[in-house]
């Protein structure tokens, strides 16, 4: 079969296709994981499809006349890095089952042509955690594990009783909470992590982040000090936490000093209760797999449902 695939660049031609096969994965991953959002609607795989296919970054594999397979994804500007790259999001890409393994490492090594020529050199992947015939390909292929989306279904968690205070924030809150965003800000540029995290005016950023749609953050406190946070928002960067039945964390910190005493799981469980009594079924949260202790905590109160892979193709190339 595969000496008799042709290969092309992905057009308006192939998105009705697309959208089956995108659609089918979804349904696949749902086995596992039921209550993922959503009802596979098929004019919002359309349309995404459609508005990633006209960027013109992506390569479809046809057989007989038929869509067999596709990997299409968006130019994203200083991708981990200084140099540009490509991002191929879950509904990015998807084949047939059959031989479907040999199909998509074809279909990369079109796609990773194509984009070098346009200088992509860093190559980013959402697959589902549950397809691991895929994520082993794309391992094989030279890709590591960088995120982790995870969804839980709105419930209490069991804590054991905490000193701290919890509170939800406010602007007026700004000043005395720059110290920690701060803090917050420099752990991610810290070992095993590096990630480049730009200094900024704590204060206005609070200020400015807060009145957003639907924003909130919770605060813990020690003798009135600031010691933890945590923050919440409508949608995040993947496809399933922009349904309306899902809030997604944006960010959770807690200082060095005060780990592992419950802060985390207190102030999770803070949302978990503001959802119940808000009618908001589902939370949801990406999370570096890099970060140590943050995924380890992720962990143990999520389920994943896709991994997003990363490839640095060496400058010199």
């Amino acid at each position: 079969m595969n000496n008799r695939i042709e290969y092309l660049p992905v057009n308006e031609q192939h998105i009705d296709e697309a959208v089956k096969i995108a659609i089918g994965a979804t349904a696949r991953e749902r086995e596992f994981i039921p209550f993922l959002p959503g009802n596979d609607s098929r004019d919002y795989f359309y349309h995404t499809i459609k508005h990633l296919f006209s960027e013109g970054n992506g390569v479809a594999a046809l057989y007989q006349n038929r869509l067999a397979a596709f990997l299409a994804g968006f130019k994203v500007d200083e991708f981990h890095g200084t140099n540009p790259g490509i991002y191929c999001p879950i509904y990015g890409h998807g084949s047939i089952r059959e031989n479907r393994i040999e199909i998509y490492r074809s279909l990369y090594q079109r796609a990773a042509t194509l984009w070098l020529e346009k200088g992509l050199r860093t190559h980013a992947i959402t697959v589902f955690t549950h397809d691991q015939d895929l994520v082993d390909t794309f391992f094989w292929q030279g890709f590591g594990l960088r995120c982790i989306d995870a969804i839980r279904k709105t419930s209490n968690i069991d804590v054991q009783s905490s000193t701290v205070r919890i509170e939800e924030s406010t602007v007026e809150d700004a000043e005395k909470l720059a110290n920690i965003h701060t803090r917050a800000n420099q752990y991610y540029r810290k070992s095993p992590m590096f990630m480049h995290r730009k200094d900024t005016d704590e204060i206005l950023k609070h200020i400015d982040w807060l009145t957003g749609y639907r924003r909130h953050e919770w605060v813990a406190y020690r003798n009135d000090i600031p010691v933890g946070f945590l923050k919440i928002a409508p949608s995040e960067e993947t496809f399933f936490s922009a349904y309306p039945s899902v809030m997604n964390i944006k960010g959770l910190y807690v200082i060095e000093n005060e780990r592992e005493k419950g802060v985390g799981t207190v102030l999770l469980n803070t949302i978990q209760k503001w959802f119940i009594q808000n009618n908001i079924p589902l939370c949801g949260v990406e999370f570096e797999s890099i970060n140590t202790l943050g995924s380890r905590f992720w962990m143990k109160y999520f389920t994943p449902y896709t991994y997003s892979l990363v490839r640095k193709i060496d400058e010199r190339i």
